[in-house]
């Protein structure tokens, strides 16, 4: 729902089972026990390819660190313990969907 000419964040994912006590209060299939970090604003179609935005987000977090995908908690919204601001708006990674990021396939 954004230009791939507009500089936004790209949303790096680790791996991890950091859940909260209270994780039933967050919407149903939202939660996931990693960790989400936000690059510094990005075009997105600076990257031709998963693996441009891939080597993007080891090259800020560590090669343990991949490009949040849409379907991490199941699709259409993700909570995690992370130090980013609330109902933040970043690039993501959208499998499916060919057209709906700003890179190809490998």
């Amino acid at each position: 729902d954004q230009l791939c000419s507009v500089p936004t964040p790209l949303a790096c994912y680790k791996d991890g089972d950091n859940m909260p006590l209270d994780s039933e209060n967050f919407p149903r299939g939202t939660f996931v026990g990693g960790e989400i970090r936000q690059t510094k604003p990005v075009r997105g179609d600076q990257f031709q390819t998963y693996t441009d935005a891939l080597e993007f987000c080891q090259k800020a977090f560590g090669e343990d660190w991949r490009v949040l995908s849409f379907h991490e908690a199941g699709g259409g919204a993700v909570s995690s313990l992370s130090a980013i601001p609330v109902n933040s708006r970043m690039l993501i990674d959208v499998t499916d969907q060919p057209h709906a990021t700003c890179w190809s396939r490998d």
